[in-house]
Order: structure tokens, then C-alpha cells, then sequence
């Protein structure tokens, strides 16, 4: 499966099943882990002189020596040891103050803002509970009902996940949870839109719903209760909301 946890909400979450190929991609591939990448040699040479405790004399390698077979000098230059500049080091030293005065300032509102969600969270997985052991549904059923409780618990694990990413220090590193979060929302939406029972019907079939599909039926959604809203006087057009997703994206 693609490394995209986005992917994980539009395989169905079928007991004992998974996904039998590939998550398709579009365009250049957002994967976790590098392939094809060659350790030029004088890395390699300098790695093993570090295990032996000698250091390495890239200096006396030939020219040739030190550039990898079949690769551009302008990719893979020849490389040297040359240490930490004492410049950089001063300035390490001065952002780490800087760093410890305001983790003292932002961090307890941060933990705030955290625990804030978690009760949400902590909220919702209740009522999600508290659903299946009330109705008489199948949770794992071939149902609407069944699939919008699975995709709500899926929902609601990635959210837990991006909180406990961010209560470790993560930040950068959630944006593709967000989005995974952002695109589980709009399947979710998506299964109870009317007119759209193709989308949900292809989901319980263990087929795969592709997020452009979604806003696709989102798109098709807003511009349906455009007219009964303009008609009321409403003047937040719902199709503003879709180029928003699409904003999104861009």
C-alpha cells in the first residue's frame, strides 16, 4: 500500500481483509521510504574508517576514486571533512536558549489545546460505542449503517493519532494525517449524501474510492442545495464550500 495514511480510509475496512494491490498514486509518488539511493564512496569509505577508529584521507583519493561509478559530478561532488565551524556551533547553543525560554511560554498551551481534543475525541469514540451496543446493526455488515460506523472509528483513530504525534513534538510530520483526517471526513460525508449510493455500495464491495471521486459527489452535493437555499434567502452558497476543498489541494 502507498505510504499515505490516506489511503488507509478508502480501503474498506472489511474483517480479515486487505487491500490486494497497490494504492494508486497520482503524480510523483509521497512515499516513506527512499529507494534506488547509492552511498557515494567516500561515505562508504569514511563510514568504515570510523568503525576502525582510523580517519579516512579522502584528500589522498584520486579524482576518480572519490566520484561513483556512473554518477554526474554535479550530483554526487566529491566530499571532505571539515567539522562544525565554531560560527555554528554559537548558533546552536543561543537557539537552544531561545528554544528553552519559549518551551516554558507555549508548551503548557499547547498541552491544552491537546487535552482540549482529546476530550472531544474521548467524546465521540463513546457515542461511537455507545452506537453499536444499542442498535441491532452489523458493524461489519454490508450496510450503510455498518459503514459509516466503521469510517466514523477510522475518523477517530487518526485524530487520536495526530494528537499523540503532536503530545511527541511532531508537527511537521502530521500535515499528511491532517490530510488523511480531511479526506476520511468527506468519504464519511460522502456515504450519506443523497444520490450517491454508488460510492458506498463500490466501499462495501472492497473496492477502492479515489479522494477526487469524493469531491466529486461533494461537488454534486452542494450544487443540489444551492437552489433550496437561495430560494430561502440563504447567503452562504454551498458551493463555496467545495472550491475551499479544492483550495485545499492546490
Amino acid at each position: 500500500m502507498r505510504a499515505c495514511v490516506g489511503a488507509v480510509a478508502y480501503w474498506p475496512a472489511r474483517t480479515g481483509r486487505r487491500p490486494s494491490r497497490p494504492c494508486p498514486s497520482r503524480g510523483r509518488g509521497h512515499g516513506l521510504g527512499v529507494t534506488g539511493l547509492e552511498i557515494t564512496q567516500q561515505v562508504q569509505v569514511a563510514a568504515r574508517a570510523a568503525l576502525s577508529g582510523v580517519a579516512p584521507n579522502l584528500g589522498s583519493m584520486t579524482e576518480q576514486e572519490q566520484q561513483p561509478a556512473g554518477q554526474d559530478a554535479d550530483l554526487d561532488p566529491p566530499l571532505s571533512v571539515t567539522g562544525v565551524p565554531q560560527e555554528v556551533i554559537r548558533n546552536r547553543e543561543t537557539q537552544a536558549a531561545r528554544n528553552a525560554v519559549e518551551r516554558t511560554r507555549i508548551e503548557p498551551r499547547i498541552d491544552a489545546h491537546i487535552h482540549a481534543h482529546r476530550l472531544a475525541l474521548d467524546h465521540l469514540a463513546n457515542v461511537h460505542q455507545w452506537i453499536a451496543d444499542t442498535y441491532d446493526f452489523d458493524v461489519v455488515g454490508d450496510t450503510r449503517p455498518a459503514a459509516l460506523w466503521q469510517m466514523s472509528g477510522r475518523c477517530i483513530g487518526i485524530g487520536r493519532l495526530i494528537l499523540d504525534a503532536l503530545q511527541l513534538g511532531y508537527t511537521s510530520e502530521v500535515l499528511h494525517l491532517g490530510r488523511a483526517l480531511h479526506e476520511a471526513d468527506g468519504l464519511l460525508e460522502a456515504f450519506y449524501m443523497q444520490n450517491e449510493d454508488t460510492l458506498v455500495r463500490r466501499w462495501i464491495a472492497g473496492e477502492y474510492v479515489r479522494p477526487a471521486e469524493v469531491r466529486q459527489a461533494q461537488a454534486r452535493y452542494d450544487a443540489l442545495l444551492a437552489e433550496p437555499m437561495r430560494g430561502m434567502g440563504a447567503t452562504d452558497d454551498p458551493i463555496q464550500r467545495n472550491d475551499t476543498r479544492r483550495k485545499m489541494f492546490d
